[in-house]
C-alpha cells in the first residue's frame, strides 16, 4: 500500500470547503437567516423571563397577577416554540445538504475512476485510496456543526456583546479582546490541527487497506491460521504508525527548539553589542573623571554575563540542530 506525501495548505482547504458550500448557496443562506432569527429570539427570552420575575415580585403582596404578566408569559412560551421550529427547519436543510453531498461525491468517484491515467497511479494502491470516499461521511457530520452550532454561537455572541455594551462600554473592549484571542488561537493551532487530522486519516485508511486485503485473501489466511501472519502484520502496521508519529513529533519539537533558540541568540547578540557600547561609554566617562571604577566593573560584569548566556544559547542551538539531524536519521 503506497502512501503519498502530506501536502497541507490551510487556505486551500478552506477554499475547497467554501466551494462545496457555494454549490448549496440557497440552502446555506436559508440556514443563516433562520440562525439570525433564532439568535434574536433566544436573546430576547432572558429579558422576558427577567421581566416576568420583576412583575411576580411586584405583585407578590397583591394576591393577583397583572394581565401584562400573562402576556409576557405567552410571548416567552411562543418565543421558545418559534425558536424550536426555526431549529427544526435548519436541521431539515442541513440533512438535505448532507444527502446531496453524499450523492454528488458518489457520482464523482464512479465517473472519475475509469478515467484515471494509468501512469500517474502506478505508485498508489487504488483500493486503499478509494476508501477515502468515506471522508464524505465525516464531511456530512461536520456540516451540522459548521452550519448550525457555529453560526448560532457567533450570532448569539455578537448580539450578546451589543446587549452588554448598552449596560457598560467596557464590555466592548472585552469583546474585542475575546475576538483577538480567538483569532490568535485559530492562527496558531489551525494548521497543526489540520496536519494531525490528515496524518491520522492516512494511517487509518492505510490500516483499512490491509484489512481489506485480508478479507480479499481470507482463504489463504485461513489455511495458514497457525502462523498468525494476519495478526503480526496488523500489529506491525500499528507499531509503524506509532513510530512514525513519534519521529514526526520529535522532529517538529527539535525544529521548533532550533527556531526559538536562533531568535533568542539574535536578541542576545544585539544585547551583547549594546553592552559593549555601554562599557566603552562608561570607560570614556571614567577617563575624564565623570565615572568610577565600580561602575566600570559593573558594566564589565554585565557584559561577561551576557557573553556567557549567549555561549549557552549557541550550545543549546547546536544541540537542538543535531537533535533534528538525529531525529530524521541523517546523523552518521
Amino acid at each position: 500500500m503506497a502512501g503519498f506525501e502530506l501536502d497541507v495548505s490551510l487556505s486551500r482547504s478552506i477554499r475547497n470547503f467554501f466551494q462545496v458550500i457555494r454549490i448549496e448557496k440557497k440552502e446555506v443562506s436559508s440556514i443563516y437567516f433562520y440562525a439570525i432569527l433564532s439568535g434574536l429570539i433566544q436573546l430576547s427570552l432572558p429579558l422576558g423571563i427577567q421581566a416576568i420575575i420583576n412583575f411576580a415580585q411586584a405583585a407578590a403582596g397583591r394576591g393577583k397577577l397583572p394581565a401584562s404578566m400573562w402576556l409576557l408569559i405567552i410571548l416567552v412560551v411562543g418565543g421558545v416554540f418559534i425558536a424550536g421550529l426555526l431549529q427544526v427547519n435548519q436541521m431539515r436543510l442541513v440533512e438535505k445538504i448532507q444527502q446531496r453531498i453524499f450523492s454528488r461525491y458518489a457520482f464523482e468517484f464512479t465517473f472519475k475512476i475509469p478515467r484515471l491515467k494509468v501512469k500517474e497511479t502506478e505508485n498508489y494502491y487504488l483500493p486503499e485510496l478509494v476508501n477515502r470516499f468515506f471522508d464524505s461521511v465525516s464531511l456530512q457530520k461536520s456540516l451540522s456543526k459548521l452550519l448550525l452550532d457555529i453560526p448560532l454561537a457567533i450570532i448569539q455572541i455578537f448580539f450578546g456583546l451589543i446587549l452588554l455594551s448598552i449596560y457598560n462600554a467596557i464590555f466592548i473592549l472585552l469583546g474585542l479582546i475575546l475576538l483577538v484571542v480567538v483569532l490568535l488561537v485559530l492562527f496558531v493551532s489551525a494548521k497543526r490541527g489540520l496536519e494531525a487530522s490528515l496524518a491520522e486519516s492516512n494511517y487509518k485508511y492505510s490500516l483499512m487497506g490491509w484489512i481489506q486485503e485480508l478479507a480479499r485473501g481470507f482463504k489463504t489466511f485461513k489455511i495458514s491460521d497457525s502462523h498468525h501472519l494476519h495478526l503480526k502484520k496488523t500489529d506491525l502496521n500499528l507499531k509503524l504508525q506509532q513510530s512514525t508519529l513519534e519521529i514526526e513529533n520529535k522532529v517538529k519539537s527539535s525544529f521548533n527548539d532550533v527556531i526559538s533558540l536562533q531568535k533568542q541568540a539574535v536578541l542576545f547578540q544585539q544585547n551583547l553589542y549594546n553592552q559593549e557600547l555601554l562599557l566603552r561609554a562608561e570607560e570614556s566617562k571614567f577617563s575624564i573623571g565623570e565615572s568610577s571604577m565600580f561602575l566600570v566593573n559593573a558594566r564589565e560584569n554585565k557584559l561577561l554575563e551576557t557573553q556567557q548566556k549567549l555561549n549557552e544559547l549557541k550550545a543549546k542551538f547546536f544541540k537542538s540542530l543535531l537533535g533534528v539531524v538525529w531525529s530524521t536519521g541523517q546523523l552518521k
